[in-house]
C-alpha cells in the first residue's frame, strides 16, 4: 500500500513526482535504477504483433490520454487498471510499417503531433472531439522522434516533426540523427531514450554527452530549468521511451 494518493498523468508531463513508469523489459539496468530511485516500473513485455527488436517498446504498445490508456494488448497491473480506463484499440498491429505505429503519437497539452494516416483512428477521433490542434507530419514514428519537455517545448531529431511542431509550439530544438543506439537498427531516436519524471526532471537512458549535439541539448534544458537524470553510464539508447503513467497527488 502506498503512503500517497495516485492520479493519472497528463500525457508525458507529470507535475509532481511520477510513480508508475512504463519501460521496456529489455532495459534491466534502467528498471533497477528507477526502482532504487523510488519509481514503480510498469514493465512492458514483448508483444509478438510488433517487429522483434521493438516488441517491448512502450511508445508502440500504449499511449495515455484523458484517464484512458489506449493499448495494443491488455495491461495486467492492479493499480493501473484501477486508475485508468483500459482501451484496446480495434485495429490489430503488425510487424511492418505503418501497422506498428498505431499508438506512436505525441500528445502535448491540447495538441497531438502525429501522422494522421498511420495513427489509431480511435485516438485521433477522440482528440478531434476534444478540439485538439492536430499537427500532422510525415513521420509515423512520431513519439520515438520527440522528447517532450513541457507544454511549449520539445526536442526532436526528425525534420518532418520539426516542421509541423514549429507552427504551434514555442520552443522546438532540432538535433541530428545518428548518435543514439537502437538494437537491430542503424540508429535510434531522442524520444525513445527519454521521459519526464516530474515537472523539472527528465530521464535520459544514457549519457547526454554521447550525443553529437550534447551542448545544444544541455543549453536547451538549462534555458527551461530542467534537470537531467542519466539512468545509465553508457551511450544514449532508444528503448521505446520512458512513459510516466501515474504521479502522486502531492
Amino acid at each position: 500500500m502506498h503512503l500517497y494518493e495516485l492520479k493519472t498523468v497528463s500525457p508525458n508531463l507529470p507535475v509532481n513526482k511520477a510513480v508508475h513508469i512504463a519501460i521496456s523489459e529489455e532495459e534491466r539496468e534502467g528498471i533497477d535504477v528507477l526502482k532504487k530511485s523510488g519509481y514503480i516500473p510498469l514493465i512492458i513485455k514483448r508483444n509478438n504483433q510488433l517487429p522483434e527488436q521493438l516488441a517491448s517498446h512502450p511508445d508502440l504498445n500504449l499511449i495515455n490520454y484523458a484517464d484512458t490508456l489506449y493499448c495494443l494488448n491488455k495491461i495486467y497491473d492492479k493499480e493501473i487498471n484501477t486508475i485508468y480506463n483500459i482501451k484496446i484499440i480495434d485495429k490489430p498491429a503488425g510487424k511492418i510499417y505503418p501497422y506498428d505505429v498505431l499508438l506512436n503519437a505525441v500528445i502535448i497539452g491540447k495538441r497531438i503531433i502525429c501522422n494522421k494516416n498511420t495513427v489509431s483512428k480511435e485516438l485521433l477521433t477522440k482528440c478531434e472531439q476534444d478540439e485538439f490542434e492536430i499537427l500532422d507530419c510525415k513521420q509515423g514514428y512520431t513519439k520515438c522522434s520527440t522528447c517532450v519537455i513541457d507544454e511549449n517545448s520539445i526536442i526532436t531529431d526528425d525534420a518532418s516533426v520539426y516542421k509541423s511542431a514549429i507552427t504551434a509550439i514555442q520552443n522546438v530544438l532540432l538535433i541530428s540523427k545518428g548518435s543514439i543506439r537502437l538494437k537491430g537498427y542503424n540508429y535510434g531516436f531522442i524520444g525513445g531514450c527519454t521521459g519526464k519524471l516530474s515537472n523539472n526532471l527528465i530521464a535520459f537512458n544514457g549519457r547526454i554527452d554521447s550525443h553529437t549535439d550534447h551542448n545544444r541539448i544541455y543549453d536547451f534544458l538549462d534555458k527551461l530549468r530542467i534537470n537531467a537524470f542519466e539512468i545509465k553510464n553508457d551511450r544514449l539508447t532508444d528503448i521505446g521511451s520512458i512513459i510516466p503513467l501515474t504521479e502522486s497527488v502531492y
